[in-house]
């Protein structure tokens, strides 16, 4: 499969978030770039089992959705250089 990179902050599941216009399946390798924040908004597969999967650059963010019930399983490595917002005291997931 494929590399697929942010371009934008956005919904993970909407292709103007990524380069390419395609959001990532399973199978691609994802990077979150820098200064992005990538809202996971339904339930995906991403990443591979070779190698790094998934990776969030140092200054991208990826952010649990607050509104919407969403899952993302990862396969293969994830690196975390960046920002996991899984939810805080400040904002909790419902």
């Amino acid at each position: 499969m494929a590399t697929i990179t942010s371009a934008a902050t956005g919904l993970y599941g909407t292709g103007a978030t990524w380069v390419g216009g395609i959001a990532p399946v399973e199978g691609d390798k994802v990077v979150i770039a820098n200064t992005h924040v990538v809202t996971v908004d339904g339930t995906y597969i991403a990443g591979d089992d070779t190698a790094t999967g998934f990776t969030i650059n140092n200054g991208g963010t990826l952010k649990a959705s607050r509104t919407v019930n969403s899952s993302l399983t990862f396969k293969g490595t994830f690196t975390i250089n960046g920002i996991l917002d899984y939810g805080t005291s400040a904002s909790p997931i419902p």
